[in-house]
């Protein structure tokens, strides 16, 4: 399995592609989130696009990088937009394919129970593009609809618990292996941070449910504000340990957190 999130393509300030606009949000932006999420949860590759300048060159980057990692289903993660009053989460499917409408019902059954969202259900097609030409089964999953402040309001709260179901449908565990790390206050940490200290932790911003990233480096921490700075900071990690990049989510303001800054200096300069 692969997952990757939608729209975005050059990330930064110009961001080639945000996607649906609505509320106060970008699709590109929560899309990304659900990925990352998804990630952390079951450490399958991400076949996301960061590089490209234009919509067909992107939906291109990203079918070319689901098809590297062949497997029994890709997710592509989206928002609608239509009229400020559509709602609900639903999900495609390539038409004829039974198992993949199956599976379709229960991932935006699953959703809609976490969340309260309505639940549009499956969807058949054969014109979108991801599904069409990608190989093996892809599901796209719109998770309600950015413009429609009633959805958001029922999806930001409860993303990370949405998440969790929808990935044990695809046969994974949520364990304290791959859920959440916990750094308990004690004088441990020091060993953790100090030295070969390198990690990355999340936490939830103000508005929403949408978490920040931080890549802590020894004594220095970098805001990793957008997916190509967290792909690199993993990939930096990686080859200075041999091992994947460590990550912990935690409550805005928490103990954790806390003591984390405590040790570390936030630099300016880009990771």
């Amino acid at each position: 399995m692969a997952f990757k999130d939608s729209h975005g393509g050059h990330w930064g300030l110009n961001m080639m592609d945000p996607g649906a606009l609505g509320c106060g949000y970008k699709e590109a932006e929560i899309a990304h989130k659900i990925n990352e999420l998804m990630r952390s949860y079951t450490g399958v590759p991400d076949t996301s696009d960061y590089k490209a300048t234009s919509v067909n060159q992107n939906l291109g980057n990203i079918v070319t990088n689901m098809n590297n990692f062949p497997g029994d289903y890709h997710i592509s993660n989206h928002l609608n937009a239509f009229n400020g009053t559509a709602n609900g989460v639903e999900v495609w499917y390539w038409a004829g394919d039974e198992s993949a409408r199956q599976m379709a019902e229960k991932v935006s059954a699953t959703i809609a129970k976490v969340t309260g969202l309505f639940n549009r259900g499956a969807k058949a097609t054969t014109s979108l593009y991801v599904i069409r030409n990608s190989n093996g089964r892809t599901l796209l999953i719109e998770w309600g609809f950015i413009d429609n402040q009633g959805d958001m309001n029922k999806l930001l709260p409860n993303l990370d618990k949405a998440v969790q179901e929808v990935v044990k449908l695809f046969g994974y565990t949520i364990n304290s292996n791959n859920q959440e790390s916990v750094i308990k206050d004690t004088p441990e940490i020091e060993k953790i941070l100090g030295g070969i200290g390198m990690f990355i932790y999340w936490q939830p911003q103000a508005k929403g449910n949408i978490s920040d990233g931080y890549g802590v480096w020894g004594n220095k921490r970098f805001h990793l504000n957008n997916g190509e700075k967290v792909k690199h900071f993993r990939a930096m990690v990686s080859n200075a340990t041999g091992a994947a990049c460590r990550e912990y989510r935690w409550p805005r303001g928490s103990e954790q957190i806390k003591t984390v800054e405590s040790f570390t200096e936030l630099q300016k300069t880009v990771v």
